[in-house]
């Protein structure tokens, strides 16, 4: 057997394998991704992950591979998207909520030093999939991760301390409109023209109006989806946004599950969530749904989040014209299991739209440290 310490961790509303970088060193990157599968039972085609410690869901079926002090940040923060059925790990995007037990993991495993009498300590972080600074604000007391609070985050049923999450300077090369448009057509496949917007902030995501795809915005888990139009319509704006370097539609869906992510959004209406409550029209600016891994995500991911704060603070994007509200630097999402506010400091600068920092706050806490142990024959 191969034993790998690690740590099971929750970061807002997904969980996920914590793994040091020097604890995967003696291993090449093949290698490394073999073990991986094997520790979280992938590839399952029970779709399970019976014989590892996935959860087989995309927002359990993920994991983090920190670094210490980085050239760039003081850590290293390296995400990967587990396939479930799928011989896969998707190193191509980022994962929001996870950011959040980023913080947590680098200060109990000593990566970071917090000084003496502090009741917070803010670490710079480098996330390597999208060459990406970000910073966490974690509480501590003597000189540990503080998780005792009192924010209640919909989709968790516990409180625990506020973490603040902020990425900043999004956008590859700085520009959050990758294709220079704040609505692009896309080919939805089934012979029609979609009105989209493209947006590069946190991940790369995709936001069409909901009543286009026949929908409303306050679709729950088990409501019947246009799967294979929104897969299509999502490997059409990784296409457009120049990520694919020309590969076909099939590559995009086979190599790329995780990024783009594809949601649609509709004005503010009340709605019931997932866990029975109502959430009434006044408490939101718009309702939003996000496919993750081609299942309806049980919240809304927290890239997917950061892009629609920025894509809410452009008037012309499909987001900006949908919300109400009159703040431009912040806005309250409804999503599937109730709410969450997020902010975006963005400004136009020579016709050119522009990311300075955008964020949230998130909570997060270690769940179980050990090893997680792999077969051998995984390397076989």
């Amino acid at each position: 057997m191969i034993r790998v310490p690690a740590r099971w961790m929750r970061g807002g509303t997904s969980k996920g394998l914590f793994i040091r970088e020097d604890a995967l060193q003696s291993w090449t990157t093949s290698q490394r991704d073999r073990i991986l599968l094997s520790a979280f039972g992938s590839p399952d085609r029970y779709g399970k992950q019976i014989d590892g410690v996935g959860g087989a869901t995309s927002s359990t079926s993920k994991v983090a591979v920190i670094g210490g002090r980085s050239p760039h940040c003081e850590i290293d923060y390296l995400f990967g998207q587990v396939g479930i059925g799928d011989d896969l790990i998707d190193w191509s995007g980022s994962c929001g909520n996870l950011l959040a037990a980023v913080g947590v993991f680098a200060i109990d495993e000593g990566l970071v030093p917090v000084p003496e009498g502090v009741s917070e300590q803010a670490i710079s972080i480098w996330q390597v999939n999208r060459q990406q600074r970000m910073r966490v604000t974690v509480p501590v007391a003597n000189g540990q991760a503080n998780v005792d609070g009192d924010l209640v985050l919909a989709g968790v049923p516990r409180p625990s301390a506020r973490i603040r999450t902020e990425f900043l300077d999004l956008g590859r090369n700085g520009v959050v409109l990758p294709t220079g448009r704040p609505v692009d057509v896309l080919d939805d496949g089934e012979g029609g023209r979609i009105e989209a917007s493209i947006v590069d902030a946190g991940n790369l995501m995709v936001f069409v109006r909901a009543h286009d795809l026949g929908l409303t915005g306050k679709e729950l888990p088990g409501t019947p989806l246009p799967a294979s139009r929104l897969e299509r319509l999502r490997c059409a704006a990784a296409a457009a946004a120049g990520i694919a370097d020309g590969k076909s539609f099939d590559w995009i869906s086979r190599e790329r599950p995780s990024a783009p992510k594809i949601s649609w959004v509709a004005p503010p209406v009340p709605y019931t969530s997932s866990a029975g409550d109502a959430i009434p029209a006044a408490d939101i600016d718009i309702v939003a749904r996000v496919v993750s891994m081609r299942q309806l995500h049980h919240a809304f991911t927290g890239t997917g989040a950061i892009a629609l704060a920025v894509a809410a603070a452009i008037p012309d994007t499909i987001v900006g014209q949908t919300r109400t509200g009159t703040s431009r630097s912040g806005i309250r999402i409804g999503h599937t299991a109730g709410t969450m506010d997020v902010f975006a400091d963005v400004a136009q600068d020579g016709g050119v739209w522009h990311a300075r920092s955008a964020g949230m706050d998130r909570t997060a806490r270690t769940l179980m440290a050990g090893d997680v142990f792999v077969p051998a024959s995984c390397l076989s």
